[in-house]
This record gives structure tokens, sequence and C-alpha cells, in this order.
């Protein structure tokens, strides 16, 4: 449905879609790559502070706390295909600025020793996760309308900048939490700076700075041509079956992206929960947890931040998931039988971040490179889709991984039960 011929004019040129400002960039304003990289930390650093906070949250829950933290992130992608044409990005990112504030005030207020309320925290990690749903789409699909001509600043900086997001988060929490020993309560209120921060980048750097689609009559490169026909069909009066089938046909970018988010946040929210050195020890787990996060999240801010480097052939980008799942049944024997149970275990979380972020950036970037400029901002949005499909089936299965692996060790906190009897 998106892979378009080259049209049969007699001139073998066609409409080129180009894009313009409706105002210049004065001098002073910073290149639209740099405020995406700062919307990508901003975006996505909600997400990874409420992950590196579920086990002060809840410490046999913290598969729960990943599932309340996607699970409406998901809704909002699965839907996004079908109403994000008649809401305006500024409305979509004023939405999401609030919602990113409520969650923190929420969660914040519900975490203190007198207003300890397990059901509010999880609305508000809910907030969070259609914060970040909303936002990511939007903005991959803004970056994709920036980068033009094969270009792939924005979109390189934009992952990029949410591979720091995985970084800052944690360091957030160590920081304000563990090194200067403030409360859960007074650390998630010092993060109400980052959804006005957040909302001052889009609307100073990008709200009207945004390209606008004109037409001229130049050479178009071979990904981008699109046929007499096609063009016929634009994207605002597409029926919903028209836009589901669409959908379907991203399968060859959704279906990696799928497979390596489930078996990643799998290790996250189950199998690195049960690991520690001594494993009864509940702060040897707890710090396991939190090292073996770091150390992924900066293997995915490398490898998210590669895309101007290096672009992987569709090979590649299958290939990545496969290794990735293998990395689920390594960790898994490991947490099972303490076969190599020491701080080594480090560096393949290192590895499994790198191939997280690998997929990210190039499964991005081919659908950038893939699919007809009329279609990208529509193709890159829904996409996104499958990373939360992944993480909230990960989820599920980490609460049940981590209840067998706790059954294990008789190690007790399991919200569920393991529904094998001798795991």
């Amino acid at each position: 449905l998106f892979m378009l011929r080259r049209s049969k004019t007699p001139s073998r040129r066609t409409a080129v879609f180009t894009t313009t400002s409706h105002r210049a960039l004065s001098s002073s304003m910073i290149p639209p790559s740099l405020a995406f990289f700062a919307l990508g930390v901003l975006n996505n650093t909600p997400f990874v502070l409420l992950l590196a906070c579920a086990k002060s949250i809840s410490e046999g829950g913290t598969a729960l706390i990943f599932l309340c933290n996607s699970f409406p992130g998901l809704l909002m992608k699965l839907t996004a295909p079908y109403w994000f044409h008649r809401v305006s990005y500024q409305s979509r990112l004023l939405c999401a600025s609030y919602l990113m504030a409520l969650s923190f005030a929420i969660v914040g207020t519900c975490s203190g020793k007198q207003h300890n309320n397990l059901v509010l925290q999880l609305i508000g990690v809910a907030m969070v996760s259609a914060q970040v749903g909303m936002g990511e789409a939007s903005l991959l699909a803004l970056a994709g309308k920036f980068d033009t001509g094969g270009r792939k600043a924005c979109l390189t900086a934009f992952s990029s900048g949410t591979g720091v997001a995985g970084i800052f988060g944690f360091l957030w929490k160590f920081v304000f939490n563990e090194w200067l020993k403030l409360s859960l309560t007074v650390t998630l209120y010092l993060a109400l700076s980052l959804p006005f921060a957040y909302g001052s980048v889009y609307w100073n750097y990008l709200r009207n700075n945004t390209p606008a689609i004109s037409y001229s009559y130049d050479n178009l490169p071979e990904h981008e041509i699109e046929s007499t026909t096609d063009r016929n069909v634009k994207m605002d009066n597409m029926t919903t079956w028209q836009r589901f089938q669409k959908v379907l046909s991203l399968w060859p970018y959704m279906i990696p992206l799928f497979i390596v988010y489930a078996a990643e946040y799998t290790l996250q929210s189950g199998i690195w929960t049960a690991i520690g050195f001594p494993l009864e020890d509940e702060q040897a787990r707890a710090k396991f947890y939190e090292r073996s996060n770091w150390i992924y999240q900066m293997g995915v801010f490398l490898s998210r931040s590669s895309g101007n480097i290096f672009t992987a052939p569709m090979s590649i980008l299958w290939l990545m998931p496969v290794l990735q799942s293998i990395n689920v049944v390594f960790f898994w024997e490991i947490a099972k039988y303490q076969f190599w149970y020491n701080n080594l275990l480090l560096i393949p979380a290192f590895y499994v971040g790198l191939l997280g972020g690998g997929v990210y950036i190039n499964g991005y970037t081919r659908v950038c490179l893939d699919i007809p400029i009329e279609y990208r901002e529509f193709a890159l949005s829904s996409t996104s889709l499958a990373e939360s499909l992944g993480v909230v089936l990960a989820e599920v299965m980490g609460l049940y991984m981590q209840a067998c692996l706790y059954q294990r060790h008789n190690i007790g906190g399991a919200l569920v039960s393991c529904p094998i009897r001798n795991p």
C-alpha cells in the first residue's frame, strides 16, 4: 500500500512535497534537531522516573507499576491513527504537559507515610503512560515532517533524547532520593519542573516553525515518488477501514519493534527483579535492579544516537529481536540456576540496551526512508503502537515470571501465584 511507483509522465517528474515554515527561523532560534532532542528527553523521563520508583511504590508489584505505566499509552497509540489528524500538535502536546504535571503531583502526594494510597498512585502512573504515548507518537510524526529529502536529523535527535531520558530518569531518583536523602514525595514534586520545560520547548521553538506541505516540480528521490492514483488519496479523507489497512501494512517495521520491546521489558519487569547478591536480601535485589537498568539505559542511549551514522538493512532489523529473545532465555536460566551470579551480569544488561535502542532508531529510520512523504507522519505515529503492545505483553509475563522465580527461591512479596507447580 505504501510503496509507490514512478509516475509515467513523459518528463518522469512528479509533484514533490517540500517544506516551508510559517515564519523563518531567526538566528537566535535553536536548530529544530536540538529542540527535538530536548523533547525526547522530557517526554520519556517521566516514564523512566516512575519505573525507577517502582520498588518504592510496591515491592512485590514492580510489574504492576510497569503495566499501569504502559497500558494507557497503548490505548493512546492504538487509537491515534483514527483521531490524531483531527487534533493539532499544539493541543496534543499541551494535554501531554498537563498529564505529566498531574501525575507527579498525585504520585508524590500519595507516597507519603500519612497519605499512602496505592490506588491513587497507580492512577498517577497511568496518567504518565497516556502522556508518554501521546507525546511520543506525536513527536515521532512531527520529526518525520521536519526530515525531508532523506534527512534524519530530527528523528535521530528525538531518538537520542529518548535514550538520554533513560539515564536522566534514573539519575533524577538517585540524586534526589538516594544521594540527597529526600523523600519520594519531594523528589516527584521537584519533577514538576519537567512539564513546564516540555511545554516551553515546543511552544517557543517548534510551534510556529512546523513545516507546511507545498508542491514544486523538482526531481523526487526514489523513496518519495508517488503515483498519480495514490496522490488522489489524501490522508485526511481516508476512511477508518483504509487507515486500519495502512496500519496493518506497516508490519515489516512493527514486528521487530514488538518483539524487542516484549523481550527487554520482560527482563526489566520480571527477571531482573529476582536477581540479587545475595538473592535473599531485599536491598541487594533492589540494588541489582537499579544497576542493571542504569547500564541498560546507557546501551539504549548509545544505539539510539547512531541514526546519522548507520542505517540497518531490513535483515539486520529482524535479526536484532531474535538476539534479544535469546537474552531473555539467558537471564531466565541465570535467575533460576545462578550458575553465573555476580555483577558481571551488567555486561549482558548493557548488550540488551544496545539491541533495544538499535531496533528503535533503525525501525523508525527505515519508515522515514521507505515510506512516501505523504504518509510519513501517519506511518511513524502508527508504528509506535508496536512498542506499547510489546511492553504490555511483557509486563503481564513479568508478573508471572517474577512470581515463579520468587517461589523457586522462597521469596515472599509476589502479587500473583506462579502457574507452574515446580518452576
